[in-house]
């Protein structure tokens, strides 16, 4: 199989004029050992049956990934690729001027004018592209922190505005997921016995939940006496509120 550097790279024939040279290729789908298992069980004929169906479905699956995805199509994606660092090397200023003239704020240098702005960006772009001391972490936004971080010799930070643009670029959103993930938690936290919750309940609860996925389980989180305290007042006021109730229902119920 020869190297495909992106899915727009993928070039689609129609499988009807090769299949003789498709049946070389059935034995490497990829389809699990279950499934092989149990194809190798049938005919010959209903095997290449079976495979066909696949091959088909591959080929009808990324026809529609390359027409319906948007990332494969929109400058605005393509670009984003120069925030990856392990492509430093490689990566144009083209990209981040792409950025800065959409979104002029991005330069944020106070007191000098655009051009000047320009050339000092351009300036720490170079030197991040020849730069060999570059800090490495799992995460590309961890990353771009610590790179945020380094100063020369004279104490200065050495990509102030580069940084400030990378991190805008990976403030773009890649896909709906991250939306959809927070739609499902209001459903799962504001249910029908819940349906009095406030929204400024619901949005605390939500933030603790988000940030619960990055910081562990609570129980692993140190101990907050602010929040403990807050915690216990909601307490002891719900507990109140739920004894006046409950004593207005007797005195109620005697009448």
């Amino acid at each position: 199989m020869s190297y495909c550097g992106s899915a727009l790279e993928v070039v689609f024939h129609d499988y009807a004029l090769y299949k003789s040279t498709f049946t070389l290729l059935y034995f490497e789908l990829i389809i699990g050992a279950e499934t092989r298992a149990a194809v190798v069980k049938l005919t010959d004929g209903a095997q290449q049956e079976v495979y066909e169906d696949i091959i088909q479905f591959y080929i009808t699956a990324f026809q529609y990934l390359t027409t319906k995805l948007p990332c494969l199509h929109e400058d605005l994606y393509k670009y984003c690729e120069v925030a990856d660092v392990q492509l430093h090397v490689s990566a144009k200023f083209s990209s981040v001027l792409y950025f800065v003239e959409k979104h002029s704020c991005l330069l944020g240098i106070e007191g000098t004018s655009d051009n000047v702005s320009l050339d000092k960006l351009q300036t720490e772009f170079t030197q991040y592209q020849t730069a060999v001391d570059l800090p490495q972490a799992d995460r590309v936004d961890v990353q771009w922190h610590m790179i945020s971080q380094m100063q020369d010799m004279l104490g200065n930070f050495k990509y102030k505005h580069l940084a400030r643009v990378m991190s805008a670029i990976l403030a773009v959103p890649h896909s709906n997921a991250d939306c959809e993930r927070v739609f499902s938690l209001v459903r799962k936290t504001r249910i029908e016995a819940r349906s009095s919750m406030t929204s400024e309940t619901l949005e605390s609860l939500l933030i603790q939940k988000v940030t619960a996925v990055h910081s562990g389980p609570c129980y692993s989180v140190g101990k907050c006496d602010v929040m403990v305290g807050v915690a216990k007042s909601v307490v002891h006021k719900q507990k109140t509120a739920n004894r006046s109730m409950a004593a207005s229902f007797n005195v109620v119920s005697i009448y």
